[in-house]
């Protein structure tokens, strides 16, 4: 990967490697303080604020940008549960930068880049669905176990659509045979991804994610290889 990148995209990348090797080095304590410690030292760093608009609070630069620096930081840091929460908060961003009002964006991109964290909830129909593909596995019940826990996105499907809402609320969604909910979330107020378009989104998303941990798994098995002199 390294060969492709111009020579801002190396220096992310070296840059974000290091921080991966800082993170890595936190002594292995009870998971809630070192999560709030690891999240402390990526914020301060501000990884995600790399593809936002300036004019939200990010950095103005492009998702290439945020998945070469997150090439870097798996390059060191290896904790597969905070790594699979951290992503599930890079790709409710990416959900809301790509596919959000304005509206949207400008309640929620300015608090995000202030270090508030966003988590995506795919509902129980989803995960039954799509059983056959890790991407959709165990994520219901994942949730980033730090104190600034506070956005959440949820997908849901009713009849032949997919749907996103967006919220402050943890909440389940259980899918409703009779398109019916009988939770207050889903409203016309919380939706933010058109009826139209929630196919594409998901599919965008999926894709989005592989790439992650592609990414993810290729630095594993990196390591594994040095490990054993390979």
């Amino acid at each position: 990967m390294m060969r492709c990148l111009n020579v801002d995209q190396k220096n992310l990348h070296e840059q974000y490697s290091i921080l991966g090797k800082e993170v890595a080095s936190i002594s292995k304590q009870e998971r809630q303080l070192m999560n709030e410690k690891v999240w402390h030292a990526i914020s301060k760093e501000g990884i995600w604020h790399l593809p936002i608009d300036k004019k939200y609070g990010g950095k103005g630069l492009t998702w290439q940008d945020c998945v070469v620096a997150l090439d870097g930081f798996f390059s060191h840091y290896s904790d597969i549960e905070f790594l699979t929460l951290l992503m599930s908060h890079i790709s409710s961003l990416y959900l809301i930068s790509q596919y959000g009002t304005s509206a949207i964006k400008k309640r929620y991109l300015p608090r995000l880049m202030q270090g508030e964290t966003a988590q995506l909830l795919i509902s129980q129909y989803l995960n039954k669905l799509f059983s056959e593909d890790a991407y959709f596995k165990k994520r219901e019940n994942q949730i980033l176990s730090i104190k600034n826990n506070k956005i959440f996105i949820h997908a849901e499907k009713f009849k032949n659509n997919i749907e996103f809402y967006i919220t402050e609320k943890t909440s389940y969604l259980i899918s409703s045979t009779k398109n019916k909910s009988a939770n207050s979330i889903l409203n016309e107020g919380n939706k933010f991804i058109a009826k139209e378009v929630g196919v594409s989104a998901l599919c965008d998303l999926i894709n989005f994610e592989r790439l992650l941990y592609g990414l993810l798994s290729a630095n594993h098995v990196r390591k594994l290889k040095q490990q054993n002199n390979i």
